[in-house]
């Protein structure tokens, strides 16, 4: 997925890409985890935010139905539908997937690997207030 266009929310850019890369509509997608990498590449110090969101996929979309979809955009790119229970067994990056959990509590997590040390995290909770 390319990401955020200029102007556009986090939010809007998922319901948007969900949309045009696996025909996914009528979803809510909830924010779970706000995370800030720190990391080298190619020499360059970078650091990273993502926003991430946990989607309940309808048991009727195709997605739910096989083990793979194409993307719509790219023919030659297909993503995988993998049990989280089975995460373990594939290199996915970033890393931070493998931490994951859905809660009631967004949280905000920092991952500093440019001082070669990949377990200094520091954790912050948010609890979302009730309008």
């Amino acid at each position: 997925m390319e990401g955020v266009q200029s102007g556009e929310s986090t939010y809007n850019a998922i319901l948007r890409e969900l949309k045009e890369e696996i025909n996914l509509v009528d979803i809510e997608p909830k924010l779970i985890k706000v995370v800030e990498q720190f990391f080298e590449f190619n020499k360059i110090n970078y650091h990273e935010i993502d926003f991430v969101y946990y989607i309940k996929l309808p048991d009727t979309h195709e997605f739910c139905k096989q083990n793979q979809i194409q993307n719509l955009d790219n023919l030659e790119e297909t993503m995988l539908w993998i049990n989280q229970n089975e995460l373990h067994n594939y290199k996915i990056l970033p890393e931070f997937i493998y931490t994951l959990k859905n809660d009631n509590n967004i949280s905000h997590l920092i991952f500093n690997k440019l001082n070669n040390n990949t377990k200094s995290c520091a954790f912050e909770n948010y609890t979302k207030k009730s309008n």
